[in-house]
């Protein structure tokens, strides 16, 4: 859906399972209504006014004004070796045990443990959008890769946290971080490549190093290094909604661009507070910055 818009729809049938949720997603979009048929889905930064009533319904990053008949977040598993997110036969409701029949939705949380895969090759692939509230990767060794497939995206509505080794990634897609209060990235400096896109309130509490490959969006809220760094290519925080990026006693290091982009970081002003005390920040050299503000713009070549 269209972000930062409003629509009146009398009727909204969303029936989803199990194993097929159904998901709504908009960057910040508002929906009146007054009938509704609701299971089994997923639904982010979504606000309804009016009659909104579901069950077993996710609401991601700042969506409200529907009323849920609660359920309990689970706990899956991943079990089985190399598969697909959507397989409901790779996942448990415990460590090792048998397919729980159903998949993750964005209320409950993932772990990957030592016993979720068989081979250090195996491949965890998500081949269209994937729904989770906290991802942790708890595996003592390291191989197994986290594989998001061209246009996939992954939404998190809480913490990501490598509890054992770092994970390897090939992200072909966009990982979306939108929670709408606090959460952990604790990702033990694994290499991300792909999207990453800050799209919530948050605030997004870094506890070690971050490294992003392509590009990191901050569309709304508010992301804190705590004395971490931060690597990255190119950065974006060009919507105009409240954002804050806080590099306090941290370090943030831009690298090169990929040889096939010719972008550069763009920072637009309007909403957007940048907290640097005692804070490093580090450009390649030849590299360039666009600061824009109002109607203005700059580009700073460094």
């Amino acid at each position: 859906m269209l972000s930062e818009q409003k629509y009146e729809w009398d009727n909204i049938f969303a029936k989803g399972t199990c194993t097929a949720p159904i998901s709504i997603y908009s960057g910040n979009t508002e929906i009146h209504t007054q009938n509704t048929e609701i299971a089994h889905t997923i639904f982010t930064n979504i606000n309804f006014t009016g009659n909104a009533e579901g069950t077993d319904v996710a609401l991601m990053g700042t969506s409200s004004g529907i009323e849920v008949e609660e359920s309990d977040p689970q706990t899956y598993y991943w079990i089985n070796g190399a598969g697909d997110w959507d397989d409901e036969n790779h996942w448990s409701l415990s460590s090792g045990g048998s397919p729980a029949g159903c998949i993750p939705s964005g209320k409950d949380h993932v772990i990957f443990d030592n016993q979720s895969f068989q081979n250090n090759d195996d491949v965890f692939r998500i081949p269209q959008n994937a729904y989770v509230h906290d991802f942790r990767w708890n595996i003592s060794v390291s191989g197994p890769t986290v594989a998001l497939e061209n246009s996939a995206n992954l939404f998190i509505n809480g913490s990501m946290v490598m509890a054992g080794e770092k994970a390897t990634f090939d992200n072909q897609g966009s990982i979306h971080f939108v929670a709408g209060e606090e959460a952990i990235l604790d990702t033990k400096d694994s290499e991300i490549d792909g999207n990453i896109i800050f799209n919530g309130n948050g605030p997004w509490q870094m506890e070690s190093d971050f490294t992003s490959l392509l590009n990191i969006h901050l569309n709304a809220g508010t992301l804190q290094l705590n004395g971490n760094r931060l690597r990255n290519n190119n950065f974006y925080s060009e919507k105009e909604r409240k954002r804050t990026m806080d590099i306090s006693g941290s370090h943030w290091i831009f690298v090169d661009p990929p040889t096939y982009s010719n972008s550069f970081p763009i920072i637009v002003l309007n909403q957007f507070t940048l907290l640097s005390e005692g804070s490093h920040t580090f450009f390649k050299k030849n590299n360039s910055l666009s600061v824009r503000g109002g109607n203005t713009s700059t580009i700073l070549s460094l």
